[in-house]
């Protein structure tokens, strides 16, 4: 996550080569830091044969706080919400293969100092913020810190 971060410090020099054969050199910077900053994961890819494939990789990210990154002067920010895509198989189970006609997404939330995650109409506590950092996040919220 720091790394994708380093990428808006103002400093960092991105290359790219132009169908005309130039070079297009770019640095990216964040002027003004919105209230909630949210990052997609990209789950998805099309295989060989042009079919939709579901990358489940579980990706790091914090819980708590994100971290600072050199050369980027970011009000801190806390993690509010964690949304998760699931495939459900036609018996209603989870897992099987990427059907986008039986997605499913879950949602964690934060309350205070603790997370509610929600499926349909059932919500309940998290008991243990690792399952959150386990889950396959496809959506992940910060709101900046008041």
């Amino acid at each position: 996550l720091a790394q994708l971060l380093e990428k808006y410090n103002g400093q960092l020099m991105e290359s790219k080569p132009l169908a005309s054969g130039d070079i297009r050199r770019a640095t990216y910077c964040i002027r003004k830091f919105p209230r909630y900053l949210c990052l997609t994961i990209a789950r998805f890819q099309t295989d060989f044969q042009q079919r939709i494939e579901k990358n489940r990789t579980i990706v790091t990210f914090p819980v708590d706080d994100l971290p600072s990154v050199d050369g980027l002067k970011a009000p801190p920010y806390q993690l509010f919400a964690v949304i998760c895509h699931e495939n459900r198989a036609k018996d209603g189970q989870r897992g099987g293969p990427y059907n986008p006609e039986e997605a499913h997404y879950t949602l964690y939330i934060r309350r205070g100092d603790s997370f509610l995650f929600m499926d349909d109409n059932h919500v309940t506590f998290v008991e243990d913020p690792l399952e959150i950092s386990i889950s396959e996040a496809y959506m992940l919220i910060y709101r900046k810190k008041e």
